[in-house]
Protein backbone atom coordinates (compact mmCIF):
# COMPACT_ATOMS: atom_id res chain seq x y z
CA UNK A 1 0.00 0.00 0.00
CA UNK A 2 1.19 3.65 -0.93
CA UNK A 3 1.07 5.76 2.18
CA UNK A 4 -1.07 8.91 1.30
CA UNK A 5 1.55 11.91 0.49
CA UNK A 6 -0.15 14.34 -1.24
CA UNK A 7 -1.47 17.67 1.22
CA UNK A 8 -5.17 18.72 1.20
CA UNK A 9 -6.01 21.24 -1.41
CA UNK A 10 -3.56 19.90 -3.77
CA UNK A 11 -4.59 18.01 -7.08
CA UNK A 12 -3.62 15.07 -9.25
CA UNK A 13 -5.33 13.18 -11.84
CA UNK A 14 -7.44 10.71 -11.56
CA UNK A 15 -8.59 7.86 -13.97
CA UNK A 16 -11.82 5.41 -14.03
CA UNK A 17 -12.99 2.73 -15.93
CA UNK A 18 -15.99 1.36 -16.92
CA UNK A 19 -17.24 -1.71 -19.24
CA UNK A 20 -20.67 -0.65 -20.17
CA UNK A 21 -22.83 -3.13 -21.45
CA UNK A 22 -22.16 -2.89 -25.34
CA UNK A 23 -19.26 -4.48 -24.06
CA UNK A 24 -16.63 -1.14 -25.08
CA UNK A 25 -14.84 0.59 -21.63
CA UNK A 26 -15.72 4.23 -21.25
CA UNK A 27 -12.50 5.86 -19.84
CA UNK A 28 -12.17 9.15 -17.78
CA UNK A 29 -9.24 11.23 -16.79
CA UNK A 30 -10.65 13.71 -13.85
CA UNK A 31 -8.70 16.25 -11.99
CA UNK A 32 -9.18 15.66 -8.46
CA UNK A 33 -8.57 17.70 -5.44
CA UNK A 34 -7.58 15.87 -2.18
CA UNK A 35 -10.20 17.39 0.79
CA UNK A 36 -8.65 15.24 3.41
CA UNK A 37 -6.79 12.43 4.05
CA UNK A 38 -8.36 9.92 5.97
CA UNK A 39 -6.21 9.15 8.75
CA UNK A 40 -5.83 5.08 9.55
CA UNK A 41 -6.39 4.07 6.28
CA UNK A 42 -4.06 5.40 3.23
CA UNK A 43 -7.35 7.14 1.91
CA UNK A 44 -7.76 10.30 0.31
CA UNK A 45 -11.50 11.94 0.13
CA UNK A 46 -10.99 13.75 -2.94
CA UNK A 47 -13.61 15.98 -5.49
CA UNK A 48 -13.50 15.40 -8.87
CA UNK A 49 -13.18 19.07 -10.46
CA UNK A 50 -12.85 18.70 -14.02
CA UNK A 51 -13.04 16.26 -16.79
CA UNK A 52 -9.87 16.34 -18.31
CA UNK A 53 -9.81 13.78 -21.12
CA UNK A 54 -11.80 10.58 -21.76
CA UNK A 55 -12.48 7.96 -24.65
CA UNK A 56 -14.33 4.82 -25.23
CA UNK A 57 -12.92 1.90 -26.71
CA UNK A 58 -13.77 -1.58 -28.46
CA UNK A 59 -13.36 -4.72 -26.43
CA UNK A 60 -10.30 -5.27 -28.78
CA UNK A 61 -8.70 -1.40 -27.82
CA UNK A 62 -9.71 0.34 -31.07
CA UNK A 63 -10.65 4.14 -29.93
CA UNK A 64 -14.36 4.51 -30.78
CA UNK A 65 -15.16 7.94 -32.88
CA UNK A 66 -17.40 10.78 -31.96
CA UNK A 67 -20.24 9.63 -33.59
CA UNK A 68 -19.70 5.84 -31.76
CA UNK A 69 -20.21 7.12 -28.20
CA UNK A 70 -22.37 5.81 -25.52
CA UNK A 71 -23.75 9.56 -25.30
CA UNK A 72 -25.79 8.35 -21.94
CA UNK A 73 -22.93 7.08 -20.63
CA UNK A 74 -20.90 10.37 -21.20
CA UNK A 75 -23.23 12.35 -19.64
CA UNK A 76 -23.47 10.66 -16.23
CA UNK A 77 -19.33 11.08 -16.67
CA UNK A 78 -19.56 14.54 -17.22
CA UNK A 79 -22.36 14.70 -14.24
CA UNK A 80 -19.79 13.18 -12.05
CA UNK A 81 -17.41 16.55 -11.91
CA UNK A 82 -18.08 17.98 -8.14
CA UNK A 83 -18.60 14.65 -6.85
CA UNK A 84 -16.59 13.19 -3.60
CA UNK A 85 -15.17 9.81 -3.45
CA UNK A 86 -13.11 8.35 -1.10
CA UNK A 87 -10.19 6.50 -2.97
CA UNK A 88 -6.90 4.32 -1.93
CA UNK A 89 -3.74 6.76 -2.10
CA UNK A 90 -2.68 4.66 -5.14
CA UNK A 91 -4.79 6.17 -7.25
CA UNK A 92 -2.97 9.19 -7.24
CA UNK A 93 -0.42 6.78 -9.04
CA UNK A 94 -2.28 7.49 -12.65
CA UNK A 95 -2.78 3.94 -12.84
CA UNK A 96 -6.79 3.46 -14.19
CA UNK A 97 -9.58 2.16 -11.23
CA UNK A 98 -11.68 -0.33 -13.24
CA UNK A 99 -15.05 0.34 -11.54
CA UNK A 100 -18.36 -1.48 -11.90
CA UNK A 101 -20.87 0.16 -13.48
CA UNK A 102 -23.32 0.86 -11.11
CA UNK A 103 -20.86 3.45 -9.75
CA UNK A 104 -21.25 6.12 -12.98
CA UNK A 105 -25.36 4.83 -12.76
CA UNK A 106 -25.78 5.93 -9.12
CA UNK A 107 -26.71 2.29 -8.27
CA UNK A 108 -23.99 2.28 -6.02
CA UNK A 109 -22.70 5.06 -3.41
CA UNK A 110 -19.35 5.54 -4.67
CA UNK A 111 -19.47 8.76 -6.27
CA UNK A 112 -22.44 9.99 -3.99
CA UNK A 113 -21.63 8.28 -0.32
CA UNK A 114 -20.68 12.19 0.65
CA UNK A 115 -23.33 13.86 -0.77
CA UNK A 116 -24.71 14.93 2.61
CA UNK A 117 -21.50 16.30 4.07
CA UNK A 118 -20.88 19.83 3.72
CA UNK A 119 -16.87 20.18 3.48
CA UNK A 120 -15.78 24.18 4.10
CA UNK A 121 -12.11 23.42 4.01
CA UNK A 122 -12.11 24.18 7.89
CA UNK A 123 -11.46 20.71 9.36
CA UNK A 124 -8.71 19.15 10.31
CA UNK A 125 -7.25 17.08 7.89
CA UNK A 126 -6.53 13.69 10.51
CA UNK A 127 -10.40 14.41 11.36
CA UNK A 128 -12.69 14.06 8.01
CA UNK A 129 -15.96 12.99 8.77
CA UNK A 130 -17.25 9.63 9.90
CA UNK A 131 -17.76 7.51 6.59
CA UNK A 132 -20.96 6.70 5.98
CA UNK A 133 -21.70 3.12 5.41
CA UNK A 134 -20.43 1.46 2.05
CA UNK A 135 -22.46 -0.79 -0.12
CA UNK A 136 -20.73 -4.28 -1.50
CA UNK A 137 -17.98 -4.01 -4.05
CA UNK A 138 -18.94 -7.10 -5.69
CA UNK A 139 -18.94 -7.25 -9.14
CA UNK A 140 -22.54 -7.50 -10.83
CA UNK A 141 -22.77 -10.29 -13.51
CA UNK A 142 -22.35 -9.20 -16.95
CA UNK A 143 -20.06 -6.04 -15.89
CA UNK A 144 -16.71 -8.14 -14.83
CA UNK A 145 -13.85 -6.13 -16.57
CA UNK A 146 -11.19 -9.22 -18.14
Amino acid sequence: MTPARLERSETFDIQFVWKIPEGDYVRAIFTARVISHIQGSDRYLIELKTLKAGRQESPEGAIRSPGELSRDYWRLVGELIGRRAAVASEAADGRPLHMILRTLTREHRFFTQFDDFDFDGEGDASDPPELPEADSQAPVPGNELS
